[in-house]
Parts: C-alpha cells; sequence; structure tokens
C-alpha cells in the first residue's frame, strides 16, 4: 500500500526529469515538516513554499499536482507522508520505473502493436508497408487523445475508420459516441459474429429507435443497454423464414392438396402463386393462407381451368354467394370452404 501511494503520488506530479524530480522531493520532505497533521495544512504550506525549491514549482504546478493526488487517492496525507519518510535514492528508483513503464505503454500505442492481425492483414494488402504512418495520420486528425487511449478502444476505433483509411468512407468522430468506442471487447465480438462489418450500423439503429437520448449518456450508461438488448440485436441476424418451403400451409389445406394432386401438391401451389401473384415471397402467413384458400379450386385442376386474375375469383366468390344466401350466416372461414366446393363443382363439369 505504501509503495502505490509512493507512486500515485509521483505519477500526480508529472515530472520527466531527475534532478527535478530530487527537488520536488526535497519540497514535498521539508513541507511535510513544518505543516500540521492535516492535508489542509500541507497544502497551503507547499502552496507557499515550493517555489524556493524551484521556480517550476510555481502556482499552477503545486494546484494541478493537489488536484490529481486528490483525484488518485482517498488519504493523500498517508502519501506525501510516505514519500517524507523515503530516502532520495529510493524514491528516485521507483520514479525511474515509473518513467520506463510509461515510454513503453507510449512506444506500444505509438509503434501500434495493438492493431490486430486481421486490421494488419486488410491495411498491408491496401496501403504497403507504409500503412503505419498512415494510421498515424488518421488518428493524429480524428483523435487527439488517442495516445492515452487503452487497446481495445484503439482496436474499435480502427475497425470504425478502415473504409475511410482505405479510402471508402467516413464514419464518426472519435469524441462522438455514435462511433461505439465505448462498447467492450466482449460485445464487438459477439456483434461481428452474429452481424458481420454492419454491427455498428444495426447498434445505431436500435439505439436510435429505442432510446431517443442515447447521444448524450454516459459510456457505462451505453454499455449497459447494449448488454440489456443484445439478445434482440443479435435476433435480427437470424435468417428470414423460406414461405416457399410452403410451412404456412394449414393442416387442411395439405390433405386437399395430397390427395388432389399427390406427393407434386407444392409445386402446384408455388406454380400458381409465381403465376398469380408476384410479391407473394414476401407475404405474411395469413395473407398467404387466404390466397391458397381463394385459389385452391384452381390448384387442384391446373389442366382443366385456366387460372383467373385475383379479382375475377373474387367475383367468383360473390356470385356462389348470391346464388346461396344462406353463406352469409356462417363463419367466414367455413364459408370460403364452402365456396370453393361450389367452384370445383363447376370447375369439374
Amino acid at each position: 500500500m505504501k509503495e502505490d501511494d509512493i507512486k500515485a503520488a509521483l505519477a500526480a506530479a508529472g515530472l520527466t526529469d531527475e534532478t527535478l524530480a530530487e527537488k520536488w522531493f526535497d519540497a514535498i520532505r521539508e513541507t511535510r515538516s513544518n505543516a500540521d497533521d492535516s492535508w489542509s495544512s500541507f497544502k497551503e504550506e507547499l502552496s507557499s513554499n515550493a517555489r524556493e525549491f524551484d521556480f517550476a514549482f510555481d502556482d499552477n504546478f503545486v494546484a494541478e499536482f493537489h488536484r490529481k493526488v486528490e483525484d488518485s487517492l482517498t488519504d493523500p496525507l498517508a502519501a506525501v507522508e510516505a514519500m517524507a519518510e523515503t530516502e532520495n535514492q529510493e524514491l528516485l528508483t521507483t520514479f525511474k520505473g515509473l518513467r520506463a513503464a510509461e515510454e513503453r505503454s507510449r512506444s506500444g500505442v505509438q509503434g501500434l502493436t495493438w492493431v490486430t492481425g486481421t486490421q494488419q492483414d486488410r491495411l498491408r494488402g491496401t496501403l504497403g508497408e507504409g500503412w503505419k504512418d498512415v494510421v498515424r495520420g488518421r488518428l493524429d486528425k480524428e483523435w487527439s487523445g488517442w495516445k492515452a487511449a487503452t487497446e481495445d478502444q484503439l482496436v474499435t476505433f480502427l475497425d470504425q475508420w478502415m473504409p475511410t483509411i482505405l479510402g471508402q468512407a467516413t464514419p464518426a468522430p472519435a469524441d462522438d459516441v455514435t462511433a461505439l468506442l465505448w462498447t467492450t471487447g466482449t460485445q464487438r465480438e459477439r456483434l461481428h459474429s452474429a452481424l458481420g462489418d454492419a454491427w455498428g450500423t444495426v447498434v445505431r439503429g436500435t439505439l436510435d429507435k429505442e432510446w431517443s437520448g442515447w447521444k448524450a449518456a454516459t459510456k457505462d450508461q451505453l454499455v449497459t443497454f447494449l448488454d440489456q438488448w443484445m439478445p434482440t440485436i443479435l435476433a435480427q441476424a437470424a435468417p428470414a423464414v423460406d414461405v416457399t418451403a410452403l410451412h404456412w400451409t394449414t393442416g387442411s389445406q395439405r390433405q386437399q392438396l395430397l390427395a388432389g394432386l399427390g406427393d407434386a401438391w407444392p409445386d402446384g401451389v408455388r406454380a400458381t402463386l409465381d403465376k398469380e401473384w408476384s410479391g407473394w415471397k414476401s407475404a405474411t402467413d395469413g395473407q398467404l393462407v387466404t390466397f391458397l384458400d381463394q385459389w385452391m379450386h384452381v390448384v387442384l385442376a391446373p389442366a382443366r381451368t385456366p387460372a383467373a386474375p385475383i379479382g375475377e375469383v373474387l367475383s367468383h366468390d360473390a356470385a356462389v354467394v348470391a346464388q346461396n344466401p344462406e353463406f352469409e350466416k356462417i363463419a367466414p372461414r367455413r364459408r370460403q370452404e364452402l365456396i370453393n366446393e361450389v367452384l370445383a363443382e363447376q370447375v369439374a363439369v
């Protein structure tokens, strides 16, 4: 815990020069010895005396140190006390370790070591060996804070901007929540697996439809929303049911068709639908059932009766009802069955 406190306090100072760092260690130690046992007393003392150790430790520097150390630690006084009790050489060793870690992090981010193998293949295939310069240029232009971003955020950004980098399209800026940089790695993996490269469009469409204020939401709120709506979004990847399989036909219809046409009945139904209704493949199950009920007599006697336009069939139905007024009092489904029987008898004559 003590070592972590010291690291946090050193990081809060944001120093990069070793000589200046040692002067800062002395300032912390001297201030702690002169201040009371309270954080407010330490802050006041440091603000008054820090410049005596170096002009770089002006009011702005000290105020920024106070802000950062308070943001990162629950007990900042304990951290400066730990620094004051530690020899400069040991503090300097810790300081150097932090600097080395920061340098490695910057090298990894700026060296684009986070770019995935798939991304590298696409970039190298289009841009050649100079792809890194192109990617860095795009990052510098579109996202000023990219060097401090996480690998997940960078990978997502590159996915979003890949079409632009390859010369195809322009996505939303990195600081715009519509860029979807807030999505987690797990979420992106599930979405891409189910929806492919279109996952971003589908997610944005769902957000627009279900949550009008999503563009003003926090990252945590957006992540939670996406987790809750994930099943709905992934369901959009489910293949559409093929109505040409005739799954929508009723048991009664299939019995009539099998009795009249045998095992070839599906071909007879599809042929009639193709001929008489060009849009049947996008119709609902209910519409298809109704159509087949009305056209059953034609499907069952294709060789004997030319198919009439659907409007004519409806007029035939009306004529049958006019000739049999008692049909008016019968339930619609049963009435249609009786009409079909009458029409079938007429065809057979």
